[in-house]
C-alpha cells in the first residue's frame, strides 16, 4: 500500500444535533462531537456551549487506503470541571459510503 497516495479522500460534514435530554442539570449541554478514522488523528468539532440544538456545518476530510476503514463518531458533553461525558457513539465503513454515492449509471 502507498500510503502517499491514498486511494479515497472522505470529506465528512457534521451539520447540527439535535438533544432531547439534559446532560448535565443545567438545561442545555456543551456538546462536541469527535471523529476517528481508522488509525489516523482523532478530529472534532467546535464545543458550542449551553444548547440543545447545536449547528456545526464544519467538513472533515480524511485520507483512506482501503474499503475497510472504520469511521466512530461520538458525541460528548463538555465539562469544565469533571471529565467530559460520553453521551453516544456511531460507526461506518467507508464501503458504506463509497458505495452509497456511487453515479448512477442510466442504460441505454
Amino acid at each position: 500500500e502507498d500510503r502517499a497516495h491514498p486511494k479515497y479522500i472522505i470529506q465528512i460534514c457534521v451539520k447540527s444535533a439535535l438533544f432531547y435530554f439534559d446532560q448535565d442539570g443545567s438545561g442545555a449541554g456543551d456538546p462536541y462531537i469527535s471523529i476517528e478514522f481508522g488509525t489516523q488523528e482523532p478530529k472534532k468539532t467546535e464545543t458550542k456551549m449551553e444548547t440543545k440544538k447545536p449547528t456545526w456545518d464544519e467538513t472533515f476530510e480524511f485520507e483512506a487506503q482501503d474499503m475497510s476503514t472504520k469511521i466512530k463518531f461520538h458525541v460528548w458533553d463538555w465539562d469544565r470541571l469533571t471529565h467530559d461525558d460520553h453521551i453516544g457513539s456511531f460507526q461506518i465503513w467507508v464501503s458504506d459510503i463509497v458505495r452509497s454515492t456511487q453515479p448512477y449509471a442510466r442504460g441505454k
